[in-house]
């Protein structure tokens, strides 16, 4: 679930590397060099959900693109994030009125963008890392990496229609714990992982041909969900510790609830 599953596919063709794609009203691509010169870049000091530790980096203003190319974006509800391996992160658009992101392009200690990993290298957040002021706005600490995205390439309005709808479980109410199960399905895991086809490609299908739940012990995927490097060394899905119980046991009702549905 979300993105750890992602984090070591580099390239897909159908995009420029060198390109920024901007799919609004009218669809339109700028250098990655023009973008950064068209508006006024600014340090941003805050805590890397990925690094975990405090880095400045360079970047501009999110809502200067969105002003300049899309005027009527504080209209809609969403706000689709394009990355060069296949995520596409929803922003609440009420999140981006309310808080400071950026499309940031470098560290200001001209480090290298990226971190690490014991086993599969450097890991690069090139060509643009989005990153959410969570110094400014200290209420994001807890959010973690929920709606940060690196190899940035795009940014676009999603469809009118929900392309998740047809995995609402509508015959429940929306606050019962299929319902909100489902809710936090398409918030966190649905970037990486599909139901019957429907998500990303990145991890697992979870229901076709056969359920998760039918094959996973409950207590080991809730334990799994909430800290995967418990069960599984080197383990490339992110764990959910800010989940509580009643979130875990919602997710796990949703997920048993879909073996229904093919």
């Amino acid at each position: 679930m979300l993105r750890l599953s992602c984090f070591f596919i580099v390239a897909l063709v159908g995009f420029s590397a060198h390109t920024f794609e901007l799919n609004f009203s009218e669809k339109t691509e700028i250098s990655n060099e023009k973008l950064i010169e068209k508006f006024p870049s600014k340090k941003i000091g805050v805590f890397d959900p990925f690094q975990e530790e405090d880095v400045t980096y360079k970047g501009v203003s999110l809502k200067d693109i969105l002003n300049q190319y899309a005027g009527d974006w504080e209209s809609w509800e969403y706000l689709e994030v394009v990355c060069a391996d296949g995520y596409k992160p929803r922003l609440k658009v009420s999140d981006i009125k309310k808080f400071d992101i950026y499309i940031a392009h470098k560290r200001s200690d001209a480090r290298p963008m990226g971190f690490y990993h014991e086993t599969k290298g450097f890991v690069s957040f090139k060509p643009f890392l989005l990153v959410w002021d969570n110094k400014k706005h200290s209420e994001l600490l807890a959010r973690r990496q929920e709606g940060w995205a690196w190899s940035v390439v795009g940014l676009q309005k999603p469809a009118v229609k929900d392309p998740f709808d047809a995995l609402a479980p509508k015959k429940y109410s929306k606050s019962s714990a299929q319902y909100l199960g489902y809710e936090l399905f398409v918030k966190d895991c649905i970037k990486c992982h599909s139901l019957n086809s429907i998500g990303g490609e990145l991890g697992p299908e979870l229901n076709s041909p056969i359920n998760i739940t039918e094959y996973f012990k409950k207590d080991f995927l809730l334990q799994w969900i909430k800290n995967p490097f418990s069960i599984r060394k080197n383990a490339k899905m992110p764990g959910f510790p800010q989940y509580s119980e009643k979130d875990l046991n919602n997710l796990y009702q949703y997920l048993k609830y879909m073996k229904e549905v093919k």
